[in-house]
Protein backbone atom coordinates (compact mmCIF):
# COMPACT_ATOMS: atom_id res chain seq x y z
CA UNK A 1 0.00 0.00 0.00
CA UNK A 2 1.63 3.38 -0.98
CA UNK A 3 2.36 5.87 1.73
CA UNK A 4 0.86 9.15 1.90
CA UNK A 5 3.14 11.57 0.82
CA UNK A 6 4.06 14.90 2.77
CA UNK A 7 6.03 17.64 1.46
CA UNK A 8 7.48 20.01 3.77
CA UNK A 9 8.52 23.45 2.60
CA UNK A 10 10.77 25.74 5.31
CA UNK A 11 13.95 27.43 4.93
CA UNK A 12 15.41 26.78 8.59
CA UNK A 13 16.94 23.36 8.47
CA UNK A 14 16.40 22.16 12.35
CA UNK A 15 12.83 22.82 11.47
CA UNK A 16 13.06 20.89 8.66
CA UNK A 17 14.59 17.69 10.48
CA UNK A 18 12.39 17.76 13.10
CA UNK A 19 8.94 17.86 11.39
CA UNK A 20 10.79 14.63 8.86
CA UNK A 21 11.97 12.74 11.99
CA UNK A 22 7.90 13.20 13.38
CA UNK A 23 6.27 12.76 10.26
CA UNK A 24 8.01 9.58 9.31
CA UNK A 25 7.75 8.12 12.49
CA UNK A 26 3.95 8.36 11.56
CA UNK A 27 4.67 6.20 8.41
CA UNK A 28 4.59 8.97 5.88
CA UNK A 29 7.07 9.60 3.12
CA UNK A 30 8.43 13.09 3.64
CA UNK A 31 10.38 15.10 0.84
CA UNK A 32 11.63 18.34 1.67
CA UNK A 33 12.15 21.82 0.49
CA UNK A 34 14.15 25.05 1.38
CA UNK A 35 12.57 27.95 -0.34
CA UNK A 36 9.05 28.74 -2.08
CA UNK A 37 10.94 28.22 -5.02
CA UNK A 38 12.03 25.12 -4.38
CA UNK A 39 8.97 23.77 -2.98
CA UNK A 40 7.01 24.77 -6.04
CA UNK A 41 9.19 22.95 -7.87
CA UNK A 42 9.31 19.60 -5.53
CA UNK A 43 5.27 19.88 -5.81
CA UNK A 44 5.23 19.11 -9.41
CA UNK A 45 7.90 16.59 -8.99
CA UNK A 46 6.84 14.79 -6.54
CA UNK A 47 3.03 14.66 -5.89
CA UNK A 48 2.96 15.46 -2.24
CA UNK A 49 -1.19 14.88 -0.96
CA UNK A 50 -0.43 17.35 2.09
CA UNK A 51 2.14 20.38 1.87
CA UNK A 52 3.55 21.80 5.39
CA UNK A 53 4.43 25.11 4.20
CA UNK A 54 6.46 28.14 6.42
CA UNK A 55 5.20 31.28 5.30
CA UNK A 56 8.32 33.58 5.77
CA UNK A 57 10.79 32.44 3.43
CA UNK A 58 13.58 34.15 1.11
CA UNK A 59 12.96 34.46 -2.60
CA UNK A 60 8.95 33.47 -2.63
CA UNK A 61 7.30 33.55 1.10
CA UNK A 62 4.58 30.81 1.77
CA UNK A 63 1.46 32.82 0.98
CA UNK A 64 2.88 33.82 -2.48
CA UNK A 65 3.26 29.98 -3.19
CA UNK A 66 0.10 29.06 -1.81
CA UNK A 67 -1.55 31.06 -4.49
CA UNK A 68 0.38 29.69 -7.24
CA UNK A 69 -0.40 26.41 -6.06
CA UNK A 70 -3.96 27.22 -5.80
CA UNK A 71 -3.82 28.94 -9.00
CA UNK A 72 -2.40 26.23 -11.04
CA UNK A 73 -5.26 23.65 -12.03
CA UNK A 74 -2.72 20.44 -11.30
CA UNK A 75 -2.13 21.05 -7.96
CA UNK A 76 -5.19 23.46 -6.39
CA UNK A 77 -6.42 20.45 -4.31
CA UNK A 78 -3.91 19.56 -2.72
CA UNK A 79 -4.36 20.24 1.31
CA UNK A 80 -1.93 22.96 2.77
CA UNK A 81 -1.16 23.58 6.14
CA UNK A 82 0.56 26.92 6.63
CA UNK A 83 3.31 26.58 9.77
CA UNK A 84 3.90 30.42 11.25
CA UNK A 85 5.12 32.04 13.77
CA UNK A 86 2.93 34.90 13.16
CA UNK A 87 -0.23 34.80 15.17
CA UNK A 88 -2.35 37.83 14.40
CA UNK A 89 -5.50 37.28 12.96
CA UNK A 90 -4.49 39.66 9.70
CA UNK A 91 -2.17 36.85 9.20
CA UNK A 92 -4.14 34.55 9.66
CA UNK A 93 -6.92 36.14 7.40
CA UNK A 94 -4.11 36.64 4.34
CA UNK A 95 -3.80 32.61 4.68
CA UNK A 96 -7.16 31.67 4.13
CA UNK A 97 -7.44 34.74 1.22
CA UNK A 98 -4.29 32.62 -0.16
CA UNK A 99 -6.05 29.27 -0.03
CA UNK A 100 -4.90 27.33 3.45
CA UNK A 101 -6.74 24.62 4.49
CA UNK A 102 -5.04 24.79 8.17
CA UNK A 103 -2.77 26.59 10.16
CA UNK A 104 0.16 25.43 13.01
CA UNK A 105 1.79 28.53 14.65
CA UNK A 106 5.43 27.64 16.12
CA UNK A 107 6.68 26.00 17.90
CA UNK A 108 4.78 22.66 16.70
CA UNK A 109 2.93 20.92 18.73
CA UNK A 110 3.68 17.69 17.22
CA UNK A 111 0.10 16.03 18.26
CA UNK A 112 -2.02 18.91 16.95
CA UNK A 113 0.68 18.21 13.62
CA UNK A 114 -0.25 14.10 13.89
CA UNK A 115 -4.29 15.22 14.00
CA UNK A 116 -4.53 18.14 11.48
CA UNK A 117 -2.39 16.15 8.65
CA UNK A 118 -4.12 13.04 9.03
CA UNK A 119 -7.80 15.13 9.05
CA UNK A 120 -6.20 16.62 5.44
CA UNK A 121 -4.61 13.11 3.99
CA UNK A 122 -8.53 11.96 4.74
CA UNK A 123 -10.06 14.79 2.86
CA UNK A 124 -7.34 14.75 -0.03
CA UNK A 125 -8.38 10.70 -0.19
CA UNK A 126 -11.88 11.79 -0.35
CA UNK A 127 -11.11 13.94 -3.36
CA UNK A 128 -8.92 11.58 -5.54
CA UNK A 129 -11.75 9.06 -5.15
CA UNK A 130 -14.73 11.08 -6.23
CA UNK A 131 -12.13 11.80 -9.46
CA UNK A 132 -11.70 8.41 -10.22
CA UNK A 133 -15.73 7.65 -9.77
CA UNK A 134 -16.26 10.86 -11.93
CA UNK A 135 -13.66 9.67 -14.72
CA UNK A 136 -15.19 5.87 -14.23
CA UNK A 137 -18.62 7.40 -15.00
CA UNK A 138 -17.52 9.82 -18.55
CA UNK A 139 -15.88 6.24 -19.48
CA UNK A 140 -18.71 4.92 -19.10
CA UNK A 141 -21.64 7.13 -20.88
CA UNK A 142 -19.58 8.62 -23.36
CA UNK A 143 -16.56 6.53 -24.48
CA UNK A 144 -17.68 3.04 -23.80
CA UNK A 145 -21.13 3.50 -26.08
CA UNK A 146 -18.89 5.32 -28.36
CA UNK A 147 -16.58 2.81 -28.91
CA UNK A 148 -19.14 0.00 -28.99
CA UNK A 149 -21.57 1.81 -31.32
CA UNK A 150 -20.61 0.03 -34.58
CA UNK A 151 -19.24 -3.07 -33.79
CA UNK A 152 -21.14 -6.28 -34.46
CA UNK A 153 -23.55 -7.72 -32.11
CA UNK A 154 -21.55 -10.75 -31.32
CA UNK A 155 -18.73 -8.96 -30.07
CA UNK A 156 -20.03 -6.06 -28.34
CA UNK A 157 -22.24 -8.64 -26.49
CA UNK A 158 -19.09 -10.77 -25.60
CA UNK A 159 -17.41 -7.12 -24.38
CA UNK A 160 -19.91 -6.28 -21.98
CA UNK A 161 -20.50 -9.98 -20.66
CA UNK A 162 -16.64 -9.62 -20.17
CA UNK A 163 -16.47 -6.24 -18.58
CA UNK A 164 -19.21 -7.18 -16.35
CA UNK A 165 -17.80 -10.38 -15.51
CA UNK A 166 -14.53 -8.16 -14.45
CA UNK A 167 -16.50 -5.64 -12.50
CA UNK A 168 -18.25 -7.91 -10.15
CA UNK A 169 -15.13 -9.84 -9.23
CA UNK A 170 -13.19 -6.76 -8.87
CA UNK A 171 -16.04 -5.58 -5.63
CA UNK A 172 -15.88 -9.22 -4.42
CA UNK A 173 -20.15 -10.13 -5.63
CA UNK A 174 -19.04 -13.80 -4.51
CA UNK A 175 -18.24 -13.27 -1.45
CA UNK A 176 -20.20 -9.82 -0.20
CA UNK A 177 -23.31 -10.07 -2.22
CA UNK A 178 -25.54 -11.98 0.56
CA UNK A 179 -27.85 -15.09 0.33
CA UNK A 180 -30.73 -14.01 -1.12
CA UNK A 181 -32.08 -11.97 -4.39
CA UNK A 182 -32.63 -9.05 -2.68
CA UNK A 183 -29.39 -8.63 -0.79
CA UNK A 184 -27.71 -9.65 -4.37
CA UNK A 185 -30.11 -6.48 -5.88
CA UNK A 186 -28.96 -4.12 -3.63
CA UNK A 187 -25.06 -4.95 -4.08
CA UNK A 188 -25.29 -4.79 -7.43
CA UNK A 189 -27.10 -1.24 -7.44
CA UNK A 190 -23.73 -0.35 -4.83
CA UNK A 191 -21.79 -1.48 -7.61
CA UNK A 192 -23.56 1.09 -9.52
CA UNK A 193 -22.64 3.76 -7.76
CA UNK A 194 -19.79 3.27 -7.04
CA UNK A 195 -18.66 3.51 -11.39
CA UNK A 196 -21.07 6.13 -12.07
CA UNK A 197 -24.41 5.45 -12.01
CA UNK A 198 -26.90 7.07 -10.06
CA UNK A 199 -28.85 5.57 -6.65
CA UNK A 200 -32.01 3.61 -7.82
CA UNK A 201 -34.84 2.06 -6.53
CA UNK A 202 -35.34 -1.43 -6.75
CA UNK A 203 -38.37 -3.11 -6.09
CA UNK A 204 -37.97 -6.89 -5.85
CA UNK A 205 -40.72 -9.55 -6.28
CA UNK A 206 -39.13 -12.60 -4.79
CA UNK A 207 -42.05 -15.10 -5.84
CA UNK A 208 -41.85 -14.06 -9.65
CA UNK A 209 -38.30 -13.37 -9.84
CA UNK A 210 -38.59 -10.02 -11.19
CA UNK A 211 -36.60 -6.30 -10.70
CA UNK A 212 -38.78 -3.27 -11.15
CA UNK A 213 -35.74 0.09 -11.39
CA UNK A 214 -37.88 3.04 -11.03
CA UNK A 215 -34.91 5.25 -11.78
CA UNK A 216 -32.48 5.11 -14.59
CA UNK A 217 -28.89 4.56 -12.99
CA UNK A 218 -27.60 6.80 -15.68
CA UNK A 219 -30.24 9.53 -15.45
CA UNK A 220 -32.82 9.56 -18.46
CA UNK A 221 -31.44 12.42 -19.67
CA UNK A 222 -28.28 10.18 -20.38
CA UNK A 223 -30.25 6.83 -21.39
CA UNK A 224 -30.21 7.23 -24.77
CA UNK A 225 -27.50 4.62 -25.40
CA UNK A 226 -28.52 0.83 -25.50
CA UNK A 227 -25.73 -0.18 -24.38
CA UNK A 228 -25.46 1.37 -20.77
CA UNK A 229 -28.29 -0.63 -20.63
CA UNK A 230 -26.79 -3.53 -21.42
CA UNK A 231 -23.89 -2.89 -19.00
CA UNK A 232 -26.74 -2.52 -16.31
CA UNK A 233 -28.85 -5.80 -17.40
CA UNK A 234 -25.18 -7.75 -17.71
CA UNK A 235 -23.87 -6.46 -14.16
CA UNK A 236 -27.14 -7.55 -12.72
CA UNK A 237 -27.09 -10.76 -13.64
CA UNK A 238 -23.74 -11.04 -13.02
CA UNK A 239 -24.23 -10.28 -9.73
CA UNK A 240 -27.50 -12.47 -8.85
CA UNK A 241 -25.65 -15.57 -10.67
CA UNK A 242 -22.98 -15.61 -8.28
CA UNK A 243 -26.08 -16.62 -5.22
CA UNK A 244 -28.59 -17.88 -6.94
CA UNK A 245 -27.16 -19.50 -9.37
CA UNK A 246 -26.80 -19.81 -13.34
CA UNK A 247 -29.45 -16.92 -14.43
CA UNK A 248 -30.22 -14.61 -17.41
CA UNK A 249 -31.56 -11.24 -16.47
CA UNK A 250 -34.03 -9.66 -19.70
CA UNK A 251 -35.78 -6.39 -20.27
CA UNK A 252 -39.79 -6.26 -20.49
CA UNK A 253 -39.67 -2.82 -20.33
CA UNK A 254 -37.13 0.10 -20.23
CA UNK A 255 -37.27 3.73 -19.88
CA UNK A 256 -34.84 4.14 -22.62
CA UNK A 257 -38.07 2.87 -25.00
CA UNK A 258 -40.46 5.64 -23.20
CA UNK A 259 -41.56 3.59 -20.38
CA UNK A 260 -41.92 4.91 -16.84
CA UNK A 261 -40.05 2.38 -15.43
CA UNK A 262 -37.17 -0.55 -16.38
CA UNK A 263 -38.55 -4.72 -15.81
CA UNK A 264 -36.25 -6.85 -15.41
CA UNK A 265 -37.35 -11.01 -15.84
CA UNK A 266 -34.95 -13.35 -13.95
CA UNK A 267 -34.92 -16.18 -15.94
CA UNK A 268 -33.94 -20.01 -14.86
CA UNK A 269 -35.09 -18.14 -11.48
Amino acid sequence: MKKPRVLVVDDHVENVRLLHAHLTSEGYEVSTAYDGEEGLEKVHSDDPDVVLLDVMMPKVDGFEVCRRLRADKSTALIPIIMITALSDFESYLKGLEAGADDFLVKPVNYLELKARTKCLLKMKQLIDENMAQEKIRKILINLTPLLLKNVQPEVRNMFISEMCNDISELYGAKESAGQDLSSALEFANSILSEIGGDPIVLEVDDGKGSVMVEVCPWQESEASNPILCMICRGLYSRVVSEVMGNVVMNIDSAILDGADRCIFQIKGY
